[in-house]
């Protein structure tokens, strides 16, 4: 029946149908609704039914309180758009604790326990308390989140959800490549459609997408966009081709059928070097297993193929081709077809790196200088692979310190004993990143040297000072350090160098060492006192004299005061004086320096100097002295002044003999007088590399005359005068002392045509403006155009040396008129008055070689190659290709029974053929000449070797015949003769003679 709630039954018994009181609707005969009531906990109750009210009629059934379900996750939580994807439901205990198991709270109650996605319910089957599982229903929403609830009475859903998301289902079109080896590690583009599930949600969804080969083989898939995605091919170690599908879910997997190839490839274990620069060209060695010469092997960097040669089966050689970018690629090897082997190996292409420089050039044999290589682009490839080469195969370890800077050492070049046993100067100098297999050059090579030693610091004060020592060279970077203070050197010789010291605060001893390149250091003997070097106090300077000079400069000024000779004390506390270099510095008073000259001589009280010369004599001069050319220190407070000197400008005679008696040269110049009148001081100096000799001087109508010395050998003298006793003039004038002796004549054959340019070489010859060549003796000598005896105008070049022209042969003879002819004939000269050495040197005529050929055949072409005596480059004559060409002579004679052919043969098919009889016969010659050379082409001034084959065949018709044949070949300048003899009327002789050269 209905309950009316307002009936009195109803409200004394109203307790009696719940706690809360429970409300009845009847919806039909078979059916009444409830509203329970809530209670505190979960609990199975009996739900009792009363048709009158008063539940005298009470029917009961059981009803369950259940705690309400809660979802935290689901798996999976995407699946596709036209449902029936097994969902698993996740949630927690009330312990709060998160499992993984499917649910919590969960009760079985049959058809009621439904998962709700949106407001789609489906079944859900019941696994345990924490678990159930569902379907998915079709749903037209895709790429959006879809609540996922719960309910077990298919009224009241779970308070928590999780989302699931629907997508288009994926669909596999294309494989490539579908081929691959079974060893794996191919990658493998996908295409296809919807291969992307997601474009507008950002899901990880990469633990639930995969690829899978065939039912064995997972693999992890990168989707790119709807219609890409990528995956790496399995190893499989089998040939069975296996389809490829794909899922999102790790449920749901297409089913397209798409079947990717495997293969067994060649077992590639290394290549070497597996580093190479972005230009190619790297040689690259492929090392593995089972290789096969198939003709059809090829290398694939990245996707770049090229050609590879067989070697062994365990090797192949392939040259990387040009790169894409600077970046690894992957590396396989096929032996034939398309057989790639796996992508597990990697190549590495870089930017060719650019060597710009590198410091220090050079270094000591001992080696382990430590180089900095400047260049761009350098960068680390890996252990064992960027190395500095020294020489052909000298590895030395490398370190990249930067894209622009390498460091390495050089190596040791000498034994355990200190021997460069191999002379090693330099090495070449090359850098690689790739093991050696890609070398790029160093600018310039590394130089060794010896270490130096020091000896001797001379002197001990400078500035500007010597040190001696063995193995001193100029190499790339002379460098001397003073305790720490490092300056560059000069360079004298192998045992010298000098260098200016650096300045100090307080005089002290310092230690000094020299190093060629910078960097490696002498060790210098401390307790040496020849090994140090010691910083001084200045000297004091007090005064000069004289205080006037001569305007032509070079006059001796001396400069006092004391402390110019500097002293300290050695190891042992003895003090040592001794000399340094001194200079003086001019400068007038208007400040500007006229000279620094050295000073030529130095006591503890003074130096002296050479005073500059001058165009000016107003001029007021002061004079300054150091000993390092910076600090300077003026000398007293005065100045000197200028006289107007004299200059020289002639000297007449200006040559004579080596003894002379009494004899003068006249001297002509400018301000030529006597000081005071007083001509008693006017000296002659007389200088040469024998040493000075001073003569008389006498002044005669302006000009001067100075006495000739006698002097012991020939020589040329510098000669300067003095009119005041000190000051000389500065002037070169030069007198030559001359006593002619010819060593050679070059050259001293001379071709017929003439015009040869002929030096005299000898000694004590001047320019006396009538040097004469006499060819042949004076009497009954030669004649020159019919002139005897014959001369020739010769050139003066220095004391020793002279220069004529020999005129041809044809315009020599004897005195009857007869030609010379190549017989030797002498060459005497005269520097003055006809005085003719005797050395009996002598010239001859020869003739100019004739020219040889050589025949070549190049690229099928007779090549005709003329060779000159003096490799002067000639034309090549090319005939047609073919055999070479045969030249054929006849010759009829009437003499005797004789009949004599003679071939001569210059290399190039060139032939005559002269054939005497003294009946009336006929000689036939045929001959052919073939030249093989050594070389390909004629190089001329080379040495070749050239073989040459005459054959002649000579026909007579008398009856007895002799044949002589003569082959030459001025080519090889060899030459062979042959003769044989037929004997019959009708008869033939053949004759092959071979020539080599």
């Amino acid at each position: 029946k209905n309950v009316n709630t307002s009936d009195p039954a109803y409200q004394v018994n109203k307790n009696q149908f719940g706690r809360n009181g429970g409300d009845m609707v009847k919806k039909d005969e078979t059916c009444l609704s409830c509203v329970s009531s809530s209670v505190s906990h979960a609990a199975d109750v009996n739900l009792q039914v009363s048709l009158v009210g008063d539940f005298s009629d009470q029917r009961s059934v059981n009803f369950s309180y259940y705690v309400q379900p809660q979802v935290f996750w689901i798996e999976p939580f995407i699946g596709k758009q036209e449902g029936n994807t097994i969902v698993k439901v996740h949630s927690k205990q009330e312990g709060n604790t998160i499992v993984k198991v499917h649910g919590a709270n969960f009760r079985d109650y049959g058809s009621n326990f439904k998962c709700g996605f949106g407001a789609v319910h489906v079944p859900a089957k019941f696994v345990d308390s924490n678990t159930l599982i569902c379907r998915s229903p079709p749903s037209d929403i895709i790429d959006a989140p879809m609540y996922v609830t719960v309910t077990q009475n298919t009224q009241q859903a779970s308070e928590t959800h999780a989302f699931f998301y629907y997508y288009d289902f994926p669909e596999i079109t294309q494989l490539v490549p579908n081929r691959g080896p079974n060893t794996g590690g191919t990658n493998v583009s996908i295409y296809g459609k919807s291969l992307h599930p997601f474009k507008n949600t950002q899901l990880n969804i990469s633990n639930t997408t995969m690829c899978k080969f065939g039912e064995k083989y997972f693999t992890p898939i990168q989707l790119v966009n709807q219609s890409l995605a990528y995956t790496i091919s399995p190893a499989t170690f089998s040939d069975v081709p296996l389809k490829v599908e794909i899922t999102f879910n790790a449920q749901e997997w297409t089913d397209d059928g798409i079947l990717y190839y495997f293969y067994s490839p060649p077992y590639v274990f290394e290549i070497q070097p597996n580093t190479g620069p972005l230009t190619g060209g790297t040689n690259v060695t492929v090392i593995g297993a089972n290789f096969e010469n198939t003709g059809n092997i090829r290398c694939k960097f990245g996707d770049r193929v090229s050609n590879a040669t067989f070697i062994d089966s365990n090797h192949v050689w392939c040259i990387a081709p040009a790169g894409v970018s600077p970046d690894y690629v992957s590396f396989s090897l096929t032996l034939s077809e398309d057989r790639w082997s796996g992508d597990n190996l990697k190549y590495l292409y870089y930017k060719t790196p650019t060597v710009k420089s590198f410091s220090p050039l050079c270094g000591p044999t001992i080696g382990y200088t430590q180089i900095q290589v400047i260049g761009e682009d350098f960068l680390y490839t890996g252990p064992n692979k960027t190395y500095c080469i020294f020489g052909k195969d000298i590895y030395m370890d490398a370190v990249v310190y930067n894209s622009t800077l390498l460091l390495c050492d050089s190596p040791r070049v000498i034994d355990i004993n200190g021997n460069n046993v191999n002379n090693t100067k330099s090495l070449k100098l090359r850098i690689t990143f790739n093991g050696g297999t890609d070398l790029i050059n160093a600018t310039s090579k590394f130089s060794y040297y010896k270490q130096p030693q020091i000896s001797l610091v001379t002197p001990h004060f400078g500035p500007t000072f010597t040190i001696v020592g063995d193995d001193f060279s100029p190499f790339c970077n002379l460098t001397v350090r003073f305790t720490t203070t490092e300056l560059n050197a000069t360079y004298i010789n192998q045992t010298t160098i000098s260098v200016l010291s650096p300045a100090v605060e307080c005089p002290n001893d310092v230690e000094v060492d020299v190093s060629l390149n910078g960097q490696q250091y002498t060790k210098t003997n401390i307790s040496s006192f020849d090994q140090r070097f010691t910083y001084y106090k200045p000297p004091l300077l007090v005064s000069f004299n004289p205080k006037e000079f001569s305007s032509g400069g070079h006059s001796p000024v001396s400069i006092l005061g004391e402390g110019f000779l500097l002293s300290r004390n050695d190891t042992q506390g003895t003090n040592h004086s001794e000399s340094i270099q001194w200079y003086c510095r001019f400068k007038d008073d208007k400040g500007q320096v006229m000279s620094v000259s050295p000073a030529n001589y130095v006591d503890d009280n003074g130096i002296k100097c050479q005073i500059p010369a001058t165009d000016d004599v107003n001029k007021k001069v002061f004079i300054e002295a150091s000993v390092n050319q910076q600090d300077w220190y003026q000398v007293g407070t005065q100045n000197y002044s200028y006289y107007l000197g004299p200059k020289l400008k002639t000297i007449n005679p200006n040559f004579g003999p080596l003894k002379q008696k009494g004899k003068q040269t006249t001297i002509t110049g400018e301000n030529f007088h006597c000081p005071n009148n007083n001509c008693d001081l006017i000296k002659c100096r007389w200088t040469s590399s024998s040493g000075t000799i001073y003569t008389a001087g006498q002044l005669i109508d302006d000009n001067n005359n100075c006495t000739v010395p006698p002097v012991g050998k020939p020589e040329v003298d510098i000669v300067a005068v003095t009119f005041n006793g000190h000051d000389y003039t500065s002037e070169k004038l030069q007198y030559t002392f001359f006593d002619a002796f010819v060593l050679a004549l070059d050259p001293s054959i001379i071709p017929v045509s003439g015009n040869t340019p002929v030096t005299v070489i000898g000694y004590g010859f001047a320019p006396t403006g009538s040097i004469l060549v006499q060819l042949g003796p004076t009497k009954n000598g030669l004649k020159c155009n019919g002139t005897t005896p014959c001369t020739l105008p010769a050139t003066f070049v220095d004391d020793r040396h002279l220069n004529f022209t020999m005129p041809p042969q044809s315009e020599i003879t004897f005195a009857n008129g007869s030609s010379v002819g190549f017989l030797p004939f002498t060459a005497e000269v005269s520097i003055h008055s006809g005085d003719y050495t005797e050395s009996g040197l002598t010239l001859q005529y020869y003739n100019d070689p004739s020219i040889g050929y050589a025949t070549y055949v190049v690229a099928g072409q007779v090549v005709t190659y003329p060779i000159p005596f003096n490799n002067a480059t000639e034309t090549a004559i090319t005939t047609k290709s073919g055999s070479p060409p045969t030249t054929t002579s006849t010759a009829a004679t009437t003499a005797t029974a004789t009949a004599t052919a003679t071939t001569t043969s210059n290399a190039t098919n060139k032939t005559t053929a002269t054939a005497t009889s003294t009946a009336k016969s006929t000689a036939t010659t045929s001959t052919t000449v073939k030249g093989v050379a050594t070389s390909t082409a004629p190089t001329f001034g080379a040495t070749s070797t050239t073989t040459a084959k005459a054959t002649t065949t000579a026909k007579a018709t008398t009856t007895a015949a002799t044949t002589s044949t003569t082959a030459k070949s001025n080519a090889t300048s060899t030459s062979a003769s042959t003769t044989s003899t037929a004997k019959a009327t009708t008869s033939t002789a053949t004759t092959s003679t071979s020539v080599k050269g």
